[in-house]
């Protein structure tokens, strides 16, 4: 039985072009207007001055810098100021997480602070955290509150989005408020990528059932960010993008059913895939990712079966048989056909995607519905031009797989039974695995303060930005903000 984060993702993906349109209306629901941010905060400590190597006042000249990406927003950073004496810390100091496989967790519960949440935000707000090398980032997202006038008008008033910063996950400053003029549907960050230019976040509206991108901010220190006018970068799409993902190399957009792909090296500017010639030509792309040297493109290829039966009353249309493949280029334009090894070809509905691991480890998985009894394929690559194929428990879906460039994490959140007998996500603790060198899948064992979580209602399944990686180790939030944990790795 498929777990319910599959089952959800699924049913989006299939009914998502009607409920776009029927839903447009509640979408607006999500938009939202502003909340003030204490100015009670906590002083930097040593390790985290690492997080750049400039103050946020410098940002702009840095951004400048990196291939030739627009300044920052000019809105001033706040200042932290001194640490209450009264408050205890848990972990004055925070080791680097070990490198290798990691064997357990030892969790820590952190005491309630301004930067994440539940002592500055008003009811229904979402705190989320993610990783990356260099530390933490977190958003505080606020719904708006229309005035009477507004919702006579029919105004939805723009969301607040508040940002924080961490080196080392336990020690947490106040960022910039975030411009959010472009983005009256956000809902949720959906993902924070790492790339050549430093960190793209990607937001999201979630209204009705359905994912899709809203906006887009871009940061070379996690401290300043920066939006991205999202319908200068794309244009005018009949249809909405579903996937955003990469690495190293840069950034992949993916629109739903593949109508469309592109590639960035900022996350500003944004080049067009062309689908229709070359190897890309009887392709349907799925997802996408980068790693160091290129790209790569998930999805499946396929032509009609020329041996088709004809009826009495006139011939019948031929099945399209598919099969799962990805594709490589160095630079985002010209792209080359990979085969993976043992790939089946399907009459019906195939759901592929692309995931890193660790490194330059990625893994490309193919779900094939096309019968009652649907089956799973699974490919391993360290380079993303040679793949081998491996099993992979179909309980593993892609909003489960957390990863930081050096290690990874399945993150399972606690489930009950519905009343037709499927997983429904409910507070609790969570359930934590890896995908070790071998590709094997190990338990991590966890001690200490295990988190225990309070899920919001729509996004629970999926559980976006509430466990983060980094260098220190793991942070996972309640989607309120009201508790932070830290997770100390262990190899043992």
């Amino acid at each position: 039985m498929r777990s319910f984060w599959g089952r959800v993702g699924r049913r989006g993906l299939v009914l998502t072009a009607v409920l776009a349109l029927v839903c447009a209306g509640c979408a607006g629901a999500t938009a939202s207007s502003s909340a003030s941010h204490s100015s009670s905060q906590a002083s930097p400590t040593a390790s985290d001055s690492a997080v750049s190597s400039a103050p946020p006042s410098a940002t702009a000249s840095a951004s400048a810098s990196a291939g030739g990406s627009e300044a920052p927003s000019a809105t001033p950073t706040v200042a932290p100021s001194a640490t209450s004496s009264a408050m205890a810390d848990p972990l004055p100091s925070v080791p680097p997480a070990p490198s290798g496989t990691w064997g357990s967790i030892n969790w820590t519960a952190l005491p309630a602070s301004p930067e994440f949440g539940a002592q500055t935000l008003s009811a229904g707000s979402l705190f989320q955290v993610f990783g990356w090398s260099r530390g933490y980032v977190g958003f505080a997202l606020t719904p708006g509150q229309p005035t009477a006038e507004q919702m006579a008008d029919g105004i939805n008033p723009s969301s607040t989005l508040v940002s924080s910063y961490s080196a080392d996950g336990v020690h947490w400053h106040p960022g910039q408020r975030l411009d959010t003029s472009g983005a009256p549907d956000l809902a949720v960050i959906r993902t924070v990528i790492e790339g050549p230019a430093g960190l793209l976040a990607v937001g999201w509206w979630g209204s009705c059932g359905s994912e899709y991108l809203d906006s887009l901010w871009t940061s070379t220190d996690g401290i300043s960010w920066t939006p991205v006018n999202v319908s200068e970068a794309f244009g005018l799409q009949p249809l909405p993008i579903a996937h955003i993902s990469g690495g190293a190399a840069g950034y992949v957009a993916v629109a739903y059913k593949g109508a469309a792909v592109w590639t960035s090296k900022d996350g500003r500017v944004w080049q067009r895939v062309p689908l229709d010639t070359g190897s890309l030509e009887n392709a349907l792309i799925n997802d996408g990712t980068a790693v160091s040297g290129g790209f790569i493109l998930a999805g499946t290829e396929g032509t009609s079966d020329c041996g088709a039966s004809i009826a009495p009353e006139g011939p019948t249309p031929a099945p399209v048989f598919t099969k799962a493949a990805v594709w490589w280029s160095d630079d985002g334009s010209s792209w080359a056909h990979v085969s993976l090894p043992g790939a089946r070809a399907a009459s019906g509905y195939q759901e592929t995607w692309v995931s890193h691991l660790s490194g330059q480890s990625l893994l490309v998985v193919d779900d094939d519905y096309s019968s009652v009894l649907s089956s799973r394929s699974a490919w391993t690559s360290s380079d993303g031009r040679t793949w081998a194929s491996i099993k992979l428990p179909v309980d593993i879906n892609q909003s489960a797989i957390i990863a930081n460039g050096q290690h990874n994490l399945v993150v399972e959140p606690a489930q009950v039974p519905d009343n037709l007998g499927y997983p429904y996500v409910v507070s609790g603790p969570l359930g934590l695995r890896t995908i070790d060198e071998g590709f094997q899948l190990l338990s991590l064992g966890q001690t200490g303060s295990v988190p225990d979580l309070l899920y919001r209602n729509w996004d629970g399944p999926y559980a976006y930005g509430m466990v983060a990686l980094g260098p220190t180790g793991i942070v996972v939030t309640n989607a309120d903000g009201s508790q932070l944990w830290f997770g100390a790795p262990s190899a043992q």
